[in-house]
């Protein structure tokens, strides 16, 4: 039932119904990339990723992990599985709990219950490795805030966020699916006031 194929990418996912709830062939396209990325003098971010865990629009109740529990246990087994293959592997920048949770409602309490949690599944097996989180909805910067930082004593923890305004600074006004290069024009003119770069932060970015 999986779309997955040996030596090929899988097409939607390493879930799998019964513990440690991930599919073991899934390890041979990451241990070639993993391996391969060290290789070439780069390190790795593991993440996970996943529209309807994530609490997406279409996100069923019980597949949204920020929400259920019974899900969220297995979500934090599958990271400890995945945890500990990789903490014999080099090159590991950090374990990234869940890319973008993109439930609107989830209160920051929400938030950090699971990514506490997350954390420390992987620091149960990998302690040295960090792990990633962000706030929510898809870590945007002007949602993050004292209350996103993790209150559990977790200090091995990188915090990112997606930077995506203005639309025209990150994506091409011809084809949306583009990203822009550089913030300047061909003149070398700066293209964007800061006040409009950091909207909702001119206060604290753009002091001039």
């Amino acid at each position: 039932d999986y779309p997955f194929q040996a030596g090929a990418r899988p097409r939607y996912e390493c879930w799998a119904p019964d513990p440690p709830y991930f599919y073991e062939p899934c390890f041979d396209w990451l241990d070639a990339w993993v391996t391969a990325a060290h290789a070439a003098g780069l390190w790795v971010v593991l993440a996970a990723r996943g529209v309807l865990a994530a609490g997406g629009d279409d996100a069923h109740p019980q597949a949204n992990v920020v929400r259920n529990e019974a899900t969220r246990a297995q979500f934090f087994a599958m990271w400890r599985h995945v945890a500990a293959r990789y903490a014999a592997f080099d090159g590991i920048a950090a374990y990234e709990i869940l890319s973008e949770i993109r439930d609107k409602s989830a209160s920051h309490a929400m938030v950090r219950t699971l990514y506490e949690g997350g954390c420390a599944a992987v620091a149960a097996v990998d302690a040295p490795t960090p792990c990633m989180v962000g706030s929510a909805p898809y870590y945007k910067l002007w949602s993050f805030s004292e209350e996103s930082l993790l209150q559990d004593g977790n200090r091995n923890v990188i915090y990112t966020f997606d930077y995506f305004d203005p639309t025209t600074f990150a994506r091409s006004p011809v084809d949306p699916d583009k990203r822009l290069i550089g913030r300047y024009d061909s003149n070398g003119s700066f293209l964007y006031p800061c006040r409009d770069l950091y909207q909702g932060w001119a206060t604290v970015m753009c002091p001039r």
